[in-house]
């Protein structure tokens, strides 16, 4: 998980969430008139819980218009450059969710606000993981982490750690809330640790060639897997990003250690911030 500069609120939705917002409000209203009614059959009960969940999804143009762009779901996966907004795992868009991270069960008035949608694999997404799973603190505070908070210190509550024995990358929770974060996300399913450490393994290996030999096309490609639209990039941030900007004086290197440190001190205070505005800067 890496910070996320949302964008702005795409047209259909300033055209429209106030509209849907108000269809869907009377959908669940008469959903429950139809609950609450003795005499109401199943069948009623069942399209009147059918019309609730096509309220809910305007946003999508559904199995009829295959062909058309989806344009919420799309920008969404531009702003998270295809990957999952929890697991950084690369998801094609096709297979991709909308994801609210207030869940629009619990919090009606938030299912068409731009703010409240990320882009989500079906596995993090699915009822077994995130769902509508939404724990608070005692103060009423979210447990779990919206990337694009930009009030919240993603690093302060995670560690992504390489276990250089077993060559397997973890996420882990340096306190309660990340812990909660990391379990209700299965941050460390089995399948997810196999494709991330397969990812990282080879970049962990060529980045140690590098820093002996120093040539400059592996500099190259090692700067590049740091780009915040690879996948994983949580853990080259930590492994490899402080090495290109204070041992080599990478300046894409030392801008990305910056823009991530805006977001977290405490990716400032690990990566040493203050110490690179004495660094001179190489293109």
């Amino acid at each position: 998980m890496i910070p996320v500069k949302r964008t702005s609120t795409p047209d259909i939705l300033k055209q429209n969430a106030d509209k849907w917002l108000k269809k869907l409000q009377e959908a669940i209203i008469n959903l429950e008139e139809i609950e609450n009614d003795p005499t109401s059959s199943k069948e009623q009960i069942q399209a009147a819980k059918k019309k609730v969940k096509n309220a809910q999804d305007k946003y999508n143009p559904g199995k009829t218009a295959k062909h058309k762009i989806n344009t919420v779901k799309q920008p969404l996966y531009d702003m998270f450059s295809g990957k999952c907004a929890f697991c950084e795992r690369k998801v094609e868009i096709s297979a991709g969710r909308i994801e609210h991270f207030r869940p629009k069960s619990q919090y009606v008035d938030l299912t068409f606000d731009w703010n409240n949608l990320l882009y989500a694999c079906e596995v993090c997404n699915n009822a077994e993981n995130k769902g509508n799973k939404f724990p608070l603190d005692c103060d009423g505070t979210p447990l779990l982490i919206d990337p694009t908070d930009e009030d919240c210190d993603i690093y302060q509550y995670l560690e992504f750690y390489w276990d250089e024995k077993a060559h397997l990358a973890h996420v882990n929770g340096k306190d309660k809330g990340g812990k909660v974060v990391a379990e209700i996300l299965s941050l460390n399913r089995n399948d997810l640790i196999q494709h991330r450490s397969g990812k990282l393994k080879p970049l962990i290996v060529f980045f140690l060639k590098l820093a002996k030999t120093g040539n400059q096309e592996a500099i190259e490609l090692v700067t590049q897997s740091c780009k915040f639209d690879q996948e994983y990039t949580a853990f080259a941030l930590f492994y490899i990003l402080p090495y290109l900007a204070h041992a080599l004086h990478i300046s894409e290197a030392i801008e990305m250690i910056k823009e991530v440190g805006k977001r977290s001190p405490s990716y400032a205070k690990f990566a040493r911030i203050d110490d690179l505005s004495s660094l001179n800067k190489y293109e």
